[in-house]
């Protein structure tokens, strides 16, 4: 058990989330500056979760192998042996990944450009590795920056994820970071929907001011 086998599962998750949350931010930016919500609404026949689901589906699938890939080959290639089950880790990625994806729309929804979510997100990689508890203990994390890590899906799946994969953990040991990600994916994707019907209703009302 040397230093690099503890830290590289963390950074490698570091890795999946933050390429995840980059393209998903800036999908959903350039959906906005392109002024496509409206169509995307009107398409769904007005229904805000066909929405989601749509354009989750596709990331979901790639970034599971992804992570598949990671586990296999990347774990291999670096000898960081699994303990735990791979389905309970495949579980608690997919919880992981599901969150997020809505997670970074949410994000996404409120920067006008794709260039300028670009330019934010790919410097906030650093500082959600050093609040998340991974680099230091997280009890010695001063009040604000722990309730901060707490509503980041980084910090419960890290838990989880590390417990499955260096200490052979199981689902039942990881219950209270499972909840706490499906409480957060619960949270993020109700303000995603209320957030694009605002914008969906700005846009409408735009377009109608340019008519008139």
């Amino acid at each position: 058990m040397t230093y690099g086998s503890f830290l590289l599962p963390g950074l490698l998750a570091i890795i999946l989330q933050q390429t995840l949350l980059i393209g998903v931010a800036a999908s959903l930016a350039s959906e906005r500056e392109e002024k496509k919500l409206k169509s995307l609404y009107d398409l769904s026949g007005h229904n805000i979760s066909k929405i989601i689901f749509g354009k989750s589906l596709l990331y979901f699938f790639i970034f599971m192998i992804f992570g598949l890939f990671f586990t296999v080959v990347n774990f291999s290639v670096f000898g960081v042996d699994v303990r735990g089950s791979y389905w309970a880790l495949a579980l608690v990625t997919a919880i992981f990944i599901a969150t997020v994806i809505v997670f970074g729309m949410l994000i996404g929804s409120f920067f006008r450009t794709k260039l300028l979510t670009f330019q934010v997100m790919v410097f906030s990689s650093y500082p959600i590795f050093l609040i998340t508890g991974y680099s230091m203990p997280y009890i010695a994390l001063p009040g604000f920056i722990q309730f901060c890590s707490d509503m980041l899906p980084t910090s419960p799946f890290l838990k989880a994820y590390i417990s499955v994969v260096q200490e052979g953990g199981s689902l039942s040991d990881n219950l209270p970071a499972i909840i706490h990600l499906l409480l957060l994916w619960l949270l993020f994707s109700l303000l995603l929907i209320f957030r694009i019907k605002y914008l969906t209703g700005n846009e409408k009302l735009g377009t109608q001011q340019n008519i008139a």
